[in-house]
């Protein structure tokens, strides 16, 4: 587990967006509103994500992660990746292709959202 590299990952993208001038965090989809009715699939998605690892764990699997090292599995990797990635990453090459900036693709790739 590395907290601290995936930390310094979103720390870094935050601190970007909080300096770069015409740049924010509406940018990279982090304040969007949430839409009515989000907590029924977002539930079945995580029921059915744990449903894998558990199962292998319950069939047997030689190696069993600690409590930390569930709550770090199923946390930092998807934040840090989807700031990074289909956040900032994204609204900026679509700035620098020649797009208006602002581009709607982070809020509906289902980035963070």
């Amino acid at each position: 587990m590395n907290w601290q590299g995936k930390l310094l990952e979103v720390a870094c993208v935050l601190v970007v967006a909080a300096l770069a001038r015409n740049f924010s965090l509406t940018d990279i989809g982090l304040t969007a509103p949430l839409r009515p009715g989000w907590r029924t699939p977002a539930l079945v998605v995580s029921a059915v994500t744990l449903a894998l690892p558990i199962a292998l764990l319950l069939l047997g699997a030689r190696d069993t992660l600690t409590p930390e090292g569930w709550v770090f599995e199923a946390t930092m990797p998807g934040i840090a990746e989807e700031l990074v990635y289909r956040g900032a990453l994204l609204e900026l090459c679509d700035r620098a292709m020649g797009g208006r900036g602002g581009s709607p693709a982070p809020r509906s790739a289902g980035g963070c959202s």
